[in-house]
C-alpha cells in the first residue's frame, strides 16, 4: 500500500502541480465495512501523467485482494483513483490495515502509516468500536519513498532535497502533496481528530508530525433492545391473558 503513496510521490517530484492521499476506513456495527486509498491528481497533474504515458502501479494491490477502480475524471479536470478492500470481521480488518505500511522492507525504516487497527466489543444491548493507528511524517516526504522510487530516482529518496523541489515546484511541500485519514465507526464518536462528524473523525497530519490516532464509538443495539421490549411486553399480556382465565374459573 505504501507503493500507491509512493507512485502519487512520484508524480509530485517529476513535476505535477498536486496530489492529495486519503486513507479511509468505514467500519460497521455487524464488524464488516471497508478500507479505501484514494489519490486525486489535480488537472495539471492529471495532464502531466497522461502527456508522459504513466500510471499508477497497483499490480500488487490486485494480486493481494484489493479492488482497483477505474480512475474518473471530474468536471474540474482532476483525476480520482480509487482501490478498496472490504472486510467481514475486525479481525479480517487488521490484516487488511497492516498492508497499509507493509512495505516497509525495504529501506529499513517504520512504515509513515502503521499500526492501524479496528476493534469491536459487542453485548446485546450495547456495540463498541475502536480505531487505532499511528501516522509518522517526522522523516518528512522520504517517510513514503521505497526502492522502486529511489532506484528511479538515482538512489536517492526524492531525488533532490525538499527545500530544492520546493524552489523548482514553487510551493511548499504540504501544499504540493496533500495526506489525510479518516473513519467511519457505527455510533457516537469521540476523537482526538482536529476534525470530527457524527460518526466520524478526520485527521490531515503534516511533514514533520507524528500523530497517535485514536477514534471510539458507542451505540445501543435498538434492533435488539426492541425485541427484547416486545418479548416482554408479549410474556406479560400472555400472562395476563392466563391470570384472567384462572380469574374467571
Amino acid at each position: 500500500m505504501r507503493r500507491v503513496v509512493a507512485a502519487a510521490l512520484a508524480l509530485v517530484v517529476f513535476g505535477a502541480c498536486k496530489v492529495d492521499v486519503s486513507v479511509g476506513v468505514n467500519a460497521r456495527a455487524d464488524g464488516s465495512g471497508e478500507v479505501r486509498v484514494t489519490a486525486v491528481l489535480d488537472e495539471d497533474a492529471a495532464k502531466r501523467v497522461e502527456a508522459a504515458g504513466a500510471t499508477l502501479r497497483t499490480e500488487d494491490l490486485e494480486a493481494a485482494g484489493w479492488t482497483v477502480d477505474e480512475p474518473e475524471t471530474a468536471k474540474d479536470g482532476s483525476v480520482t483513483h480509487v482501490v478498496r478492500h472490504r472486510f467481514e470481521t475486525t479481525r479480517e480488518a487488521e490484516r487488511i490495515l497492516a498492508q497499509l505500511g507493509a512495505d516497509n522492507s525495504d529501506t529499513g525504516s517504520e512504515a509513515p502509516l502503521r499500526d492501524f487497527v479496528v476493534t469491536q466489543k459487542r453485548s446485546f444491548f450495547r456495540t463498541e468500536t475502536s480505531f487505532r493507528g499511528t501516522v509518522d511524517l517526522a522523516r518528512g516526504a522520504e517517510a513514503f519513498s521505497d526502492a522502486r522510487l529511489q532506484e528511479t530516482l538515482d538512489g536517492q529518496p526524492l531525488g533532490v532535497p525538499v527545500e530544492q523541489l520546493e524552489r523548482q515546484l514553487g510551493a511548499s511541500f504540504d501544499r504540493i502533496f496533500g495526506l489525510q485519514v479518516a473513519v467511519r465507526l457505527p455510533g457516537d464518536v469521540e476523537s482526538n481528530a482536529p476534525t470530527e462528524t457524527d460518526n466520524g473523525a478526520v485527521w490531515a497530519p503534516k511533514l514533520g508530525e507524528r500523530v497517535d490516532l485514536a477514534a471510539d464509538a458507542a451505540r445501543w443495539n435498538v434492533r435488539n433492545i426492541a425485541l427484547l421490549v416486545v418479548s416482554v411486553v408479549a410474556a406479560l399480556a400472555l400472562g395476563a391473558v392466563l391470570l384472567v382465565r384462572r380469574l374467571s374459573r
